[in-house]
């Protein structure tokens, strides 16, 4: 009779361990699956964020790679073939770079290809094309994409190469000084400009006739503005006459003063074919521009 009391005692036990012993497995897995679902997210959170990272970085590498180029053009005085390929392929090497960076730090294989580089409406902007892809053990992301760049950045300065492509010029700090050259009349003769871009902060140009002090502001931080008859930066770089694209001027100020000259508008001193004359505009007891009408009306002169 103990016996079958044992017996009997045994299997209630056995049959109470064993439910209990699979709830603990079952238990176990859910937490090991759980874990490896958080190592997992942790993983693509990271991956993501990295991602992000790079993606903003490229703004910034662009903006370098176009100083690169101009700076460059401003020492050799050689225009370009194309202006947009050879940003891109600088542009490239610069990301190459920075892949090589992100790999070693983030232990991520990310890699970016530059599509294509392109124009804008906006002068002071240009687009990049792209496509990235990054990896980790768990997860991939790729993106074909496209991002627009601002070319104001203190950092990384945007120079202008057309002084220096149309006309003999030296530099003085952040001016050029026009020599005698035949691009340019007797008048602009040790004529003086910027060639570093920097966008005008007077978005209504009319407000540059508001008082001489904004207008000697913008002559002295030789400021660029949004021209419809003027060159992009990628026209710039070509030595090129005319552009399809809204482009930029800024004022070439002259030194000798007289009744009229050609207008001190970058684009129309450098386009032989089209160059016009413009009445003696002055600003204060030293500073003068020459101006024809159009000129005159768009910065608030008339």
């Amino acid at each position: 009779m103990k016996n079958n009391q044992g017996y009997i005692t045994t299997t209630l036990i056995l049959l109470m361990i064993i439910p209990a012993a699979i709830l603990i497995l079952i238990t176990l897995d859910q937490n090991q699956h759980h874990i490896q679902q958080t190592s997992t997210q942790i993983e693509n959170d990271k991956l993501t964020k990295t991602t992000q990272t790079y993606k903003d970085e490229i703004t910034q590498q662009t903006q370098k790679a176009v100083s690169q180029v101009t700076q460059n053009q401003t020492k050799t005085k050689k225009p370009l073939k194309d202006a947009k390929q050879t940003i891109q392929e600088q542009l490239q090497k610069n990301l190459n770079t920075k892949t090589q960076q992100y790999q070693k730090t983030h232990n991520i294989q990310i890699n970016c290809i530059i599509n294509q580089v392109k124009q804008t409406n906006d002068p002071f902007t240009i687009k990049i094309d792209y496509t990235i892809n990054a990896t980790n053990k768990k997860n991939q992301i790729t993106q074909t994409t496209s991002q627009q760049v601002t070319l104001e950045n203190n950092k990384y300065p945007i120079y202008d190469p057309q002084p220096f492509l149309k006309a003999k010029v030296i530099k003085q700090q952040n001016e050029v000084r026009y020599k005698t050259n035949p691009n340019l009349t007797s008048t602009y003769t040790d004529a003086y400009s910027g060639y570093i871009i920097h966008k005008c902060p007077y978005a209504d140009y009319h407000e540059h006739a508001n008082s001489n002090q904004t207008f000697k502001n913008c002559l002295k931080n030789h400021y660029y503005h949004i021209s419809h008859d003027g060159l992009c930066l990628f026209c710039r770089m070509e030595n090129k006459t005319t552009c399809p694209h809204n482009g930029l001027e800024t004022f070439i100020i002259p030194v000798f003063k007289t009744q009229k000259a050609i207008t001190s508008i970058d684009h129309v001193l450098f386009n032989q074919t089209n160059q016009y004359n413009g009445q003696c505009t002055q600003i204060d007891d030293n500073t003068y521009l020459y101006l024809d009408k159009g000129h005159k009306n768009k910065y608030g002169l008339l």
